[in-house]
């Protein structure tokens, strides 16, 4: 509030002293300076805004992924809060494990999921996501050309993902061509 109303009197200041040199002559174009000018600059600092309040110019704002990447960290540590008080709530695993793998912490994802199934044998999507997992895992090794610990994570991955996997064939493909 207080920006405002230190914005509201710099403007008026420079109304009076821009208009006092035109009213001698033109009182018409003097009130229209008069409207126009404080409006002109109400609209200038809506558009561009001030520290804590949010602008026009925000829609477009460089920082909303800094905003999502907050938002989810701040939904993974109330997952984990959730996790920690029923540790053995394999939905909430799956999930979590879910976004790890999204974020390519295949290592989290794997540790995460692998508990999951532990405590959940016949789920297919837990088995679906920890196939994934091992999957991801097994590429990124076989990218850094670790080619034993590629082939574990897809055996892993084969043996782990349920029929109805889709990446199925291609790790089949992938372990027959290895």
């Amino acid at each position: 509030m207080i920006t405002i109303t230190i914005a509201a009197i710099f403007c008026a200041i420079c109304t009076i002293y821009l208009i006092i040199p035109i009213a001698q002559a033109h009182r018409h174009i003097t009130h229209s300076l008069m409207v126009a000018l404080p409006v002109l600059s109400l609209a200038l600092y809506m558009l561009l805004g001030a520290p804590g309040i949010p602008s026009q110019a925000a829609m477009f704002d460089k920082n909303e992924a800094r905003q999502q990447a907050r938002s989810m960290v701040r939904g993974e540590l109330e997952m984990m809060e959730s996790l920690s008080n029923d540790p053995e709530n394999t939905e909430l695993m799956l999930a979590l494990g879910s976004i790890r793998l999204a974020n390519d912490r295949t290592a989290d994802a794997i540790h995460i999921l692998s508990r999951a199934h532990d405590l959940a044998p016949k789920n297919k999507d837990i088995r679906l996501q920890l196939g994934a997992a091992y999957f991801v895992s097994g590429l990124y090794e076989a990218e850094q050309s670790r080619k034993e610990n590629a082939m574990e994570n897809f055996k892993k991955a084969l043996k782990v993902a349920p029929s109805t996997a889709p990446y199925k064939n291609d790790l089949k493909k992938i372990i027959a061509d290895f």
